[in-house]
């Protein structure tokens, strides 16, 4: 079973999230050389400037025109499925497999089908084939500043000191 989009991605696409998904996991299946997104784009579901970028990219390279969206059973998605390496396998968070939910409370339901669970287990070790020091599975060096830039001990983003009480280290109003 190849992958597949039920509805366009892209420029003017109705870019739902798991069909945008698709797109990005495909995309960065493809060496940048041949038209692929450097760097790889993050699988968040969210069609953005990147996302839509790197489809102009690889029809470019592959189709020699871009109009920046995939059509289900369209020339893009036919040119982007020689690329992936899993055929097979469904499209998941990155770093994320997708197993039965557990039995009792948190059994399936229509609402909550399954649930993820890290590929390496809970144990904490990040990815199957991850080498150390290399990014995590969002794109973070370990040891860098979080997603905010916050360095550790420095004020957070409210101006708020460490050990202090209210907004900028004052206490009472």
């Amino acid at each position: 079973m190849v992958k597949r989009i039920q509805a366009s991605v892209g420029f003017g696409g109705r870019n739902n999230p798991a069909d945008v998904m698709t797109a990005q996991y495909l995309l960065d299946c493809v060496p940048a050389a041949h038209g692929g997104p450097s760097p790889e784009l993050v699988i968040d579901g969210i069609s953005g400037p990147k996302t839509m970028g790197a489809i102009r990219k690889f029809q470019n390279a592959a189709l020699g025109r871009a109009d920046g969206r995939i059509d289900p059973g369209g020339g893009t998605i036919r040119a982007l499925l020689p690329y992936d390496p899993t055929p097979n396998q469904a499209v998941t968070r990155p770093g994320f497999v997708k197993m039965p939910a557990p039995p009792g409370p948190f059994a399936k339901s229509a609402k909550y089908p399954a649930e993820y669970k890290s590929a390496a287990g809970f144990a904490g070790k990040g990815a199957p084939g991850k080498q150390p020091g290399a990014p995590d599975a969002w794109g973070k060096q370990p040891g860098a500043p979080d997603a905010w830039g916050k360095q550790p001990g420095a004020p957070d983003a409210w101006g708020k000191q460490v050990g202090k009480t209210g907004v900028g280290g004052k206490s009472g109003f």
